[in-house]
Order: structure tokens, then sequence, then C-alpha cells
């Protein structure tokens, strides 16, 4: 059974964030024969999860808004990594 895929649908590639400024994170969801439960948000940097932004997100949900904490180092290399999890039964 095809799991189906998560696409980080923004932020984009070279998007800019501000610190205590709330910034919109959007995912679309494709292919597979599964019921997605819930959904966990992280924050990468260089490839190494940083943070958990949120978990669990409604897996009706296609959105979440973050703030990012001043806190964070200024950086470019900071990614977002959605993941999902599945209930094969379709239940």
């Amino acid at each position: 059974m095809s799991h189906g895929s998560v696409t980080v649908t923004a932020p984009t590639t070279g998007a800019t964030w501000y610190k205590d400024q709330s910034q919109s994170i959007t995912w679309s969801v494709s292919g597979g024969l599964i019921t997605w439960n819930n959904f966990g948000i992280y924050l990468l940097k260089n490839g190494a999860t940083e943070a958990t932004i949120a978990y669990p997100v409604s897996g009706a949900s296609r959105s979440y808004s973050y703030t990012p904490p001043n806190s964070l180092d200024t950086d470019s290399d900071y990614q977002i990594q959605i993941v999902g999890n599945y209930d094969e039964s379709g239940n």
C-alpha cells in the first residue's frame, strides 16, 4: 500500500522569516490510500532537528501559524519538515 507523500508548500526556498513575527507553514498530501491521523512539524538546521514546532497537529489541518522565537540564531540553513502519522486501516 502506498503511504503517499507530504510536501511543504510554504515557506518556499529562500523565504525570509523574522523573529517574533507570525509565519505560515502549509503543506499538501498526495497519493496513497491512507488516513492521516496527525502531523509533526519540525525545524531543521543544517539537516538536523533543531526544534519541534508542533506535535500533534490535526490530520485535517494543512496549515500552522508559527512565530520564530528571538532565541533562534540568525542563519539561512533552516528548513521545515512535516512528518505525517497515518492509519493504514482507513479508520
